[in-house]
């Protein structure tokens, strides 16, 4: 799956989020991800209780029990700033080269 989201469409808003998940199979899960708001018109989001804001959410599976480290988390939205800031910087040095 492919999916664009532009810098202007990204809020401030951050949040960690979790779910735990219990079935036969696997028995039970909690999930961790982080989640990044998107921005949308206010008029769609008057009311303070509303929490139906659109947003892009990366799950990790995660329990202690299977010796996951819930650092892997952490790490994505680090790794993302940093190979964008990687591109820019790229991007600005091969600009200024050309002209």
């Amino acid at each position: 799956m492919r999916m664009n989201v532009y810098a202007e469409e990204l809020a401030d808003e951050t949040e960690l989020v979790t779910k735990t998940v219990t079935d036969e199979k696997f028995g039970t899960r909690t999930f961790y991800g982080v989640r990044f708001y998107l921005k949308s018109p206010p008029e769609l989001h008057n009311d303070p209780a509303d929490d139906d804001r659109s947003a892009i959410t990366l799950w990790v599976p995660w329990t202690r029990a299977h010796g996951h480290d819930f650092t892997q988390v952490k790490t994505v939205p680090r790794e993302l700033t940093f190979r964008l800031g990687e591109a820019i910087h790229d991007d600005s040095t091969l600009r200024a080269t050309e002209r």
